[in-house]
């Protein structure tokens, strides 16, 4: 379930101004559901593309929700921009 999520993500990040940064799924209540964690980074504030991937994400088929956080300082890499699709 995680893989063609984890492309979705992968192909919607190419398509705009954002970087992939980290890619991560775990496996969640015995294998039926998975949680996918990205960070993402950009050169300048691009609210624009974070919402359209967002929207993707979320009328995605298998996706439960879509969580994000962003900061406005890049020195905190851990927390720049965190999707959280759930499916």
């Amino acid at each position: 379930m995680a893989q063609p999520i984890r492309a979705l993500v992968r192909t919607a990040v190419r398509e705009s101004a954002l970087v992939l940064r980290t890619l991560r799924s775990a496996t969640l209540n015995a294998g039926r559901q998975c949680q996918i964690v990205t960070t993402l980074a950009a050169a300048e504030r691009s609210d624009g593309d974070a919402e359209d991937l967002i929207a993707t994400l979320g009328t995605a088929e298998g996706v439960v929700s879509v969580a994000w956080q962003c900061t406005a300082d890049p020195s905190q890499t851990r927390d720049t921009l965190r999707l959280t699709p759930v499916g």
